[in-house]
């Protein structure tokens, strides 16, 4: 960790965090079959505020029920028909950053707040999106979804 990514750890706090959009859809057509159901989640950086020394995050998960099929790569290639139920939320998250100028952010930090956002906000965000996406499973008439934690491998 370089000592300038170090010395912004140390001076962000996550201040507040709100959920901004969300979206439930069922699939009243979905035919259920002896194939397995699978979930598969993804998330995405949607965008990123300096507002003074202020941090906002927009950042977007999805939750896609589906019957399984080794063929399937990727959210975008399963058909709609095998779609048991999708959730699609997303979270503000605002920081304080406590460093001395505006300009230290904008001109002498650019780097180390791009990796701060797409290393930690992921990792910040995920309790609350797994409490959302839970929730609204049940809310739904489903059983209680269990969803993983969220591990970020370091690149080397």
């Amino acid at each position: 960790m370089s000592e300038k990514y170090e010395e912004l750890i140390k001076s962000i706090e996550l201040s507040n965090i709100k959920l901004y959009s969300l979206e439930c859809k069922q699939n009243p057509t979905f035919v259920s079959t002896e194939r397995q159901l699978d979930v598969a989640f993804e998330y995405t950086i949607l965008e990123v505020e300096y507002e003074g020394m202020d941090l906002n995050v927009q950042i977007g998960f999805s939750a896609i029920s589906f019957k399984s099929d080794d063929t399937i790569e990727d959210n975008k290639g399963i058909p709609e028909e095998d779609k048991l139920f999708q959730i699609s939320c997303v979270f503000e998250l605002s920081y304080k950053l406590e460093l001395d100028t505006v300009e230290d952010v904008l001109e002498g930090f650019t780097d180390e707040v791009a990796q701060f956002v797409n290393q930690n906000v992921p990792v910040n965000a995920w309790p609350y999106a797994r409490e959302t996406i839970s929730s609204l499973t049940t809310r739904m008439g489903f059983p209680p979804l269990f969803i993983p934690t969220f591990k970020r491998v370091p690149k080397l």
